[in-house]
């Protein structure tokens, strides 16, 4: 028999509280903290869990209750407009939170088309739009006068780990991600097999399973669990992150996936995503660039280390939760 979760208790008993004011999250999905998608997880229940001793509480959405704000988090479909126009007309203000681009969508389904007419939809009855990346709210800004940005937070226990880079026997380069694309690897797969017959590499995968890797020997695994992730981040020195960037959707990618190793000061190499620009991470758009980029931090640990230590810094100053709480307060209680 399982143990009830300790974030559904504690919302449950936020609920039974007295507040002046109350925040509620509508989600696509409630369940378990360590098995909500990860959108969820870093954008609704982190952020509860960060505003449990404020002096209004915030929470999930809950019928019976009164609110100031609710906030519908990837939440658009004909119910979830229903209960917006109600929430609205019972006094409530109503924020949309968006960390994916439906608008200029790879293929044009009838599915993507419905999604974004009701996407649409529910921007023309909110009261604020919330962005997780800058280049989604320069997607959104057109559709509403009130597309402001709050990116993804990340969680203080990040911080209580460091990675110290030594001269070892071995490098270790590191994917973290969903393993369907771990295939983004092959992007730079005539990099890493030039690097790997002059120095002595290993390839790390941290996933919710193995992904299909033939071509690089040396593999690690390591099963993704989100409690564990800041301690598994330490067997790694380099997070690699190639993307197709001919894709909106890799266009609009929030810094989370290279805010975590550098949050432990293991410092990324990546595609130029636009979230990624001007904050600490190595980019590289030729395979010159991948080349020279991951050469240089393979044969020096006191440059991993720079690198590691300066994007750990910018996590810690701008993506805290104490930060990004900030910016929540300041939304729910401006009005």
């Amino acid at each position: 028999m399982k143990l009830p979760d300790r974030f559904i208790l504690e919302d449950a008993f936020r609920g039974l509280r007295p507040a002046p004011m109350r925040v509620g999250f509508v989600v696509p999905h409630v369940g378990r903290y360590g098995r909500v998608m990860p959108s969820t997880r870093i954008r609704c229940y982190d952020v509860i869990r960060h505003f449990r001793s404020a002096p209004f509480a915030v929470e999930l959405f809950k019928p019976r209750h009164d609110y100031r704000w609710v906030v519908f988090q990837k939440c658009f479909d004909e119910e979830h407009l229903r209960l917006a126009v109600n929430l609205k007309v019972r006094g409530a203000a109503v924020a949309l939170d968006i960390n994916v681009d439906y608008i200029n969508r790879d293929h044009q389904s009838a599915e993507n088309q419905r999604l974004a007419e009701n996407l649409r939809r529910m921007m023309a009855v909110s009261d604020v739009v919330i962005t997780a990346s800058p280049r989604l709210r320069e997607v959104y800004s057109p559709f509403h006068s009130r597309t402001v940005l709050i990116e993804e937070s990340i969680e203080d226990r990040f911080f209580r780990v460091r990675k110290v880079h030594t001269q070892g026997d071995f490098v270790t380069l590191m994917y973290v991600g969903y393993a369907d694309k771990a295939r983004e690897l092959e992007l730079i797969r005539p990099v890493l097999e030039d690097l790997r017959t002059r120095h002595a590499l290993r390839l790390l995968y941290i996933c919710e399973r193995p992904p299909e890797n033939n071509w690089f020997p040396g593999v690690k695994f390591i099963r993704y669990r989100h409690q564990r992730l800041p301690v598994s981040l330490l067997h790694g020195d380099i997070k690699l992150a190639p993307r197709d960037l001919s894709h909106a959707n890799s266009l609009a990618h929030t810094y989370t996936k290279v805010a975590y190793p550098l949050a432990v000061g293991v410092p990324a190499v990546a595609s130029p995503v636009p979230s990624y620009i001007g904050r600490e991470v190595v980019l590289c758009e030729t395979t010159a660039d991948w080349h020279a980029a991951l050469e240089r931090l393979i044969v020096s640990s006191e440059e991993r280390n720079k690198q590691g230590g300066r994007g750990r810094q910018y996590v810690q100053a701008h993506l805290s939760m104490k930060t990004i709480g900030r910016q929540y307060e300041r939304l729910f209680t401006a009005g």
